[in-house]
């Protein structure tokens, strides 16, 4: 595991130098240490000497959709991966509780913990609670449609 599946799950979603991951670890079969490295942000008129909360937050959808992929892949989650990544682009993030904990420098490695739970079901779709502890703490609410 690691680099590879990088391209395996967010190849398909953006292009290579926009993502931010740079490594993806499995601990557990619902647990996914992920790395990343960001660039500076070139959105803003005067460059900024730290990673915006926006960036962070990218980042964090970015480790969403590794994190899920991950727990498919490990048999946790009850989904066909390659099924998974043709309709990836279909899961949509309901709602995301953030609290930011560290300014983090361009090009320095920054690192988040993601622990998926078991989905529960709702008119036919798939409601997945993701935990996330590192750089930022916090919970996102994933909906992947069946």
């Amino acid at each position: 595991m690691g680099k590879e599946h990088v391209a395996t799950i967010l190849g398909d979603l953006y292009r290579p130098e926009e993502i931010s991951v740079t490594d993806i670890k499995q601990t557990t079969p619902n647990v996914t240490n992920i790395t990343y490295k960001f660039r500076p942000y070139p959105r803003t008129l005067r460059q900024l000497d730290h990673v915006s909360s926006i960036q962070m937050h990218a980042a964090l959808v970015e480790g969403l959709y590794c994190a899920t992929g991950m727990s498919i892949r490990s048999g946790y989650l009850d989904f066909d991966f390659d099924d998974f990544l043709r309709r990836q682009h279909d899961m949509l993030l309901r709602s995301v509780k953030i609290s930011y904990r560290e300014q983090l420098q361009f090009y320095e490695p920054a690192k988040l913990e993601l622990q998926t739970f078991q989905p529960r079901m709702f008119q036919g779709h798939d409601i997945i609670r993701t935990g996330f502890e590192g750089f930022m703490r916090g919970n996102a609410t994933c909906v992947l449609p069946r």
